[in-house]
């Protein structure tokens, strides 16, 4: 039978759980799954200070610490995360934009881009993460 994760309490252990197995794992100030395309970066879905189960699950796929950084997944990859995070959709106490988003970006065959912002103050050289930096600040600000 395969994983799930039914409760609130499933989904907080299924996430200490991805957390201690990226040693010097650090939560972002905020992260989002982008577009990228030769017009620029659209934000699909911006987390701020939260849906920390999907970051650390994505960062355990490509490898992300801590800090900064953007990540393209190619339609594999994209797979294996949606097959990752789908446990959690058992959860019915709360929605899981997340997982949607990367279910219909998956169907759409869409490339994505996963982008971490360790530090919200600091600016950063990859279009992408200074596209999620700057929505994460107006979004804290609003």
């Amino acid at each position: 039978m395969a994983e799930t994760w039914p409760t609130l309490d499933d989904i907080a252990a299924a996430r200490q759980r991805y957390e201690a197995k990226i040693p010097g794992w650090q939560r972002p100030a905020a992260w989002a799954l982008t577009k990228r395309d030769a017009d620029g970066v659209e934000v699909v879905q911006l987390n701020v200070d939260g849906h920390h189960l999907p970051a650390v699950v994505i960062a355990s796929v490509v490898g992300h610490v801590a800090g900064s950084a953007a990540y393209d997944l190619d339609q594999p990859t994209l797979l294996q995360v949606n097959e990752l995070i789908a446990p959690a959709e058992a959860c019915t106490e709360i929605p899981h934009p997340n997982l949607w988003a990367l279910q219909k970006l998956a169907k759409e065959g869409h490339g994505v881009t996963v982008v971490y912002v360790g530090d919200m103050a600091q600016p950063a050289d990859d279009p992408a993460v200074e596209t999620v930096r700057q929505a994460a600040a107006n979004e804290k600000g609003s």
